[in-house]
């Protein structure tokens, strides 16, 4: 069968590349794109043409001037078909759901980097450390606002990739159409498959008959990968720099440090390709689970749906000296007694429990000053998982030193 071809809008912000874009756009899109400049047409006179995914180009000048952006902002905000943002694109997508714009270490212009990144989405099938050409004195602040996602990583820290948490939104800091960077069309041929599965019709689900999903297929053997860290990080430093903007994030921490006792703290969230956030309401019953792929609704109980989901992600031993390497964390409420054969009275507005599977964590071993980064995932993803560890283990050293704490007054 052959692919259904996919029309592009290029928005042009007056920028060299742009031809580059749109012949490698042709190639994998099957037809050739439309290009309009960031100031030729609002977005009321665009979203009446015909496409099916959005490219807004690279180009001079910041994203938070409207001067220098045009109608991408207005694009940014109405459409709802995919959309690829490449170097001020990929700003302007970030600075339009909430990240800061900052000066870029090093000025880049036409120099190369080799990246690194989670083999998902943009990155299926790239090969880890591969190189790319980077234009940009401007880069995106991390950590990211809650609705947008880490995926690649250039060795001086900058982000380098992004997607939205659940729109269909992509960002690249550097070029994939320059003859340098060594798997841009790949990368661009992954938005258009990207695009095409956003598009491909969905099987009709009747409101007065909803049909049960099964549970997902198994994604292979999971196993508990980890790295171990002589670091004597701060906690708390650590979550508000990796973690404190993020919508679902969890730590658990350990208020008293004895041997045997409460030794370990855990921190994580919902990013990571195999995690989930689960909200269950017990009357009248209904279980959510937001995953990567979309959306589902289950009419099972709560406690038979987890018991799916253990028996999918059952690992072996892995020799750590903590139990928690990934698994269900969150708040379980009263009125949950009723699916064990209690009378709840109460009904709470709120939902009866909420869970995130994380499958990404961090461990502190607060006596041994160790911290243990640690995933859960599939054999056949263990580059995504190194990425994740070297991007995360990268973070945490740079991390300023803590300023020593002043004496109270008074004390000798």
């Amino acid at each position: 069968m052959r692919a259904v071809r996919q029309r592009t809008l290029i928005i042009d912000n007056h920028d060299s590349f742009t031809f580059n874009l749109f012949q490698l756009l042709a190639e994998v899109g099957g037809t050739e794109p439309l290009v309009v400049r960031n100031d030729e047409r609002s977005w009321r006179e665009l979203r009446e043409l015909t496409f099916d995914n959005i490219v807004v180009s690279p180009g001079p000048g910041r994203p938070d001037h409207p001067a220098d952006f045009g109608v991408c902002r207005d694009t940014l905000v109405e459409a709802d078909v995919p959309i690829l943002g490449v170097c001020l694109g990929h700003q302007g997508l970030g600075h339009v759901h909430g990240a800061r714009i900052q000066h870029a270490p090093e000025v880049m212009h036409g120099r190369l980097s080799p990246v690194r990144h989670t083999g998902t989405d943009l990155f299926q099938g790239l090969p880890q450390d591969f190189q790319v050409v980077r234009y940009h004195s401007l880069c995106l602040a991390r950590p990211l606002p809650a609705d947008l996602v880490e995926t690649a990583w250039a060795p001086d820290g900058v982000l380098m990739a992004l997607r939205h948490a659940s729109l269909p939104r992509w960002g690249v800091q550097f070029h994939p159409e320059s003859i340098a960077t060594t798997h841009g069309r790949q990368l661009l041929a992954n938005f258009v498959r990207l695009s095409r599965e956003h598009h491909a019709p969905r099987p009709s689900r009747r409101p007065e008959a909803p049909q049960e999903r099964t549970p997902p297929p198994p994604l292979g053997t999971f196993r508990v990968h980890h790295r171990e860290l002589r670091l004597d990080a701060d906690p708390e430093q650590a979550f508000v720099a990796l973690l404190g903007g993020r919508e679902h994030a969890f730590w658990l921490d350990s208020s008293r440090v004895e041997a045997g006792l409460s030794r370990f703290s855990f921190m994580g969230d919902a990013a990571g390709p195999h995690s989930a956030v689960i909200h269950y309401q017990v009357n009248p019953r209904r279980l959510t689970v937001r995953r990567s792929q979309g959306i589902e609704e289950h009419s099972t109980e709560l406690f038979e749906f987890l018991q799916q989901e253990l028996t999918r992600l059952r690992v072996a031993p892995s020799g750590l000296p903590f139990d928690f390497q990934g698994g269900f964390v969150g708040s379980l409420g009263y009125e949950l007694k009723h699916d064990c054969g209690a009378t709840t009275p109460h009904a709470s507005p709120d939902p009866d429990a909420s869970l995130i599977l994380a499958d990404r964590l961090l461990a502190w071993d607060h006596l041994e000053r160790t911290v243990y980064l640690v995933a859960l995932a599939p054999e056949h993803e263990a580059a995504q998982v190194q990425a994740w560890f070297d991007a995360t283990e990268s973070s945490l050293r740079a991390l300023p030193p803590l300023a020593p704490l002043e004496p109270r007054s008074g004390a000798s």
